[in-house]
């Protein structure tokens, strides 16, 4: 059987059930409250910002709230076709996913430049390091947030380069085992890793062979001054 959704132009909510009972009741018309497609319409209601409304009734709802509720109702069977007309599946959508699955049901709806203008920024804000806005230049050459991209990526680039001089002369700066050492517990994962653990094994190979140069320079001065006692 091919399940098939529609959703109103009205919301149609019934008034005396909660927004969580409105969009249950197509599950609960086809006999199929389980726990598994409650939690997935608890899901499409955090995922849309209604979950903090799940007991609030439609009248304390504003009219894009009510909206959003008809649409959760709607998508909670998991139809297999999806009767929503082009411009309530634009306005439905909230993530990067569902501008491209818009994109993919309506390759030419009347949306289509808005919903790739809203991948670019959603893709953008998302953006939190280096490699991220390194992605977002390589994914959109010709993007709206283009040179912010790119001035992003030299800000972080300068910042690196920032922190590798300073382990640079953190680590030129050495003369000692604890200079050493003080700098792998400052850079655990730095550049000069194998170069420091070497340079520790070698100060500690000569500073081991002073000491037994003066234990053996300590024995035969004690060796001399008995002889010359006897």
């Amino acid at each position: 059987n091919i399940k098939v959704s529609y959703m109103f132009q009205e919301d149609a909510l019934f008034p005396w059930l909660t927004v969580l009972d409105n969009c249950l009741l197509g599950l609960k018309i086809q006999n199929k409250l389980t726990k598994e497609n409650i939690s997935y319409v608890k899901n499409l209601l955090k995922k849309y910002g209604l979950e903090s409304f799940e007991k609030s009734f439609p009248n304390e709802l504003s009219g894009g709230m009510r909206q959003r509720v008809a649409l959760i109702r709607t998508l909670s069977i998991k139809p297999d076709i999806d009767l929503r007309t082009d411009e309530e599946r634009y306005n439905s959508c909230k993530t990067i996913d569902d501008y491209e699955k818009y994109l993919k049901a309506f390759p030419y709806g009347r949306f289509v430049e808005h919903a790739k203008q809203k991948i670019d920024y959603l893709t953008f804000i998302s953006c939190r390091s280096k490699v991220d806005y390194q992605r977002y230049v390589r994914l959109y050459p010709n993007g709206k947030y283009l040179t912010q991209a790119k001035n992003k990526i030299s800000e972080f680039q300068r910042i690196e380069d920032e922190k590798k001089k300073q382990e640079s002369d953190m680590f030129h700066s050495c003369h000692s085992i604890m200079d050493y050492e003080n700098y792998l517990s400052k850079y655990q994962h730095g550049m000069y890793l194998d170069e420091a653990h070497e340079k520790i094994r070698k100060l500690q190979a000569r500073r081991n062979i002073l000491i037994w140069l003066v234990i053996i320079i300590f024995a035969l001065v004690a060796i001399i001054i008995y002889n010359k006692d006897r």
